[in-house]
């Protein structure tokens, strides 16, 4: 059926409008050449062998995949008119085209040239083109043959080049493919079988390269309870974000493929356990899919739509839980804290999270966050506790109210403070079933102390954005409860 196709989209220049036929085809650029010397308006002779050069060109530089001596043979403002297929305006469509055609096949052409029509500094020729294409897949080769009628224009360097073109296959279009055979189903569906192995496997060794080569470039994943993902960078970049914060062991069972030509729709179950790498529990994870795949050129198949969802209900509100699982967070933010572990705190915080810090302009996004603490634990060293007294659930966002306390000893000398005061954080449940910060905000027990902020390092009350060092509240350190 392949070989078949090839022949169809080749003969009637559906799928190779862009390059085929030596009418106008996209494919050369002229060798380099003196400037042509001024000619009279009419000199048909000068001008067909000026013509007759153009094409022998257009055919070498085909043949041997030159894509930049095809274009330059073109007019700036050139229009190729390939049967059955829209015009192809400019040399930009042109080179794409030919580009895409040319990491498909290879060409053996010809073109012969029959006649040429001169009017000052136009020509209009005509002929025959033949080829042989040949697929880089290993299908078959194909042979074309057809004719063409192609109007040049003189340039001011006194070169022709090609300015609009039309042509036509000699060969009626090839019959519609018959009916694929049933055995080709379990073809497919082993191929199909073949690509959930390279998910599960590429998933499993976290090798996203691998992964999104399984895809159409313009395939769309419709995943449950959030938008569609519509381009493959976004797919990457979720995927990536993923594979920063867990590990998969992934299996999938598929169940059933129903075939269309080049189309493919299978249909199974997957389940997977998914352990996030700051320690958290694993959980196990389970549902059912139907994708949508496509046979590409080379006869590979791609996912081009994939839909799926859970079996199991949504997590209800286990405000026991959620709690342990909050007190968690707080154990990790103090340890993190007291350790100087940068890494393992901000592990705590959502990727769009924002701290409300008091006296002080919001801190916005993980990097800020990052920066402020890197800036602080250069300076100073936390011994700090969190008492977490309530947690409010509802759904995937908890809020934790609490108090906290700490001892600050800074690393130049100088007098260890004391700070405590109180937060209330709002917390919200990841896709992978843990709890991360998202919003934060807190304020200090302790009236302000101008006598204790003589001893805090200078760099520390400007990150902290505080112009009136009488007017400091410890608590206002980036980072601190």
């Amino acid at each position: 059926m392949y070989q078949k196709m090839w022949f169809l989209f080749l003969i009637t220049g559906v799928v190779l409008a862009g390059i085929l036929a030596a009418c106008g085809s996209p494919a050369a650029a002229p060798v380099d050449q003196q400037p042509a010397a001024a000619q009279p308006a009419d000199d048909v002779e000068a001008v067909t062998a000026a013509v007759n050069q153009v094409w022998e060109q257009y055919a070498s530089s085909l043949n041997a995949g030159d894509v930049d001596r095809y274009m330059a043979l073109w007019a700036d403002n050139a229009i190729q008119l390939p049967p059955d297929s829209l015009p192809l305006v400019g040399k930009e469509t042109l080179r794409a085209g030919l580009e895409s055609e040319v990491k498909a096949i290879t060409y053996d052409m010809k073109i012969i040239n029959e006649e040429v029509n001169v009017s000052g500094d136009q020509a209009v020729a005509r002929g025959t083109y033949a080829a042989t294409i040949t697929p880089k897949d290993g299908s078959e080769p194909v042979s074309i043959n057809g004719k063409y009628m192609t109007l040049l224009k003189r340039q001011p360097d006194g070169s022709w080049k090609i300015f609009r073109d039309i042509y036509n296959s000699n060969v009626p279009p090839a019959a519609p493919a018959e009916p694929q055979p049933a055995d080709d189903i379990e073809a497919v569906t082993a191929a199909v079988n073949q690509v959930w192995d390279q998910y599960i496997s590429s998933l499993n060794a976290g090798d996203i390269d691998r992964y999104m080569a399984l895809w159409a470039d313009d395939g769309i994943q419709l995943p449950p309870d959030a938008p569609p993902v519509t381009s493959m960078e976004t797919l990457r970049a979720g995927l990536q974000r993923k594979m920063d914060r867990v590990t998969f062991d992934f299996d999938i069972n598929n169940e059933e493929v129903n075939v269309s030509d080049d189309m493919a729709v299978a249909r199974g179950t997957y389940g997977a356990t998914v352990t996030p790498k700051d320690g958290s529990e694993p959980i196990t994870i389970d549902g059912k899919y139907m994708t949508l795949l496509k046979r590409q050129p080379d006869g590979t198949w791609k996912i081009y739509r994939d839909i799926f969802n859970s079996n199991v209900p949504p997590a209800t509100d286990d405000v026991e839980a959620v709690t342990a699982a909050v007190n968690k967070v707080w154990e990790q933010y103090a340890s993190s804290l007291n350790a100087g572990d940068v890494d393992s705190y901000m592990a705590l915080w959502a990727d769009d999270a924002m701290q409300l810090p008091p006296d002080s302009l919001p801190i916005v996004g993980k990097e800020t966050l990052r920066a402020g603490l890197e800036s602080e634990l250069e300076a100073i060293t936390y011994d700090m506790e969190i008492t977490n007294k309530e947690v409010n659930v509802s759904g995937d966002m908890a809020v934790a109210r609490g108090t906290y306390a700490a001892t600050i000893t800074f690393k130049d000398g100088s007098d260890p403070i004391s700070i405590d005061g109180k937060y209330m954080t709002l917390l919200k449940r990841q896709p992978d079933g843990s709890w991360k910060i998202f919003r934060d905000i807190y304020n200090s027990n302790v009236p302000p102390a101008s006598d204790e902020i003589s001893s805090v390092p200078l760099e520390l009350s400007e990150q902290a954005q505080i112009t009136e060092p009488t007017m400091i509240d410890e608590s206002a350190i980036i980072g601190v409860h």
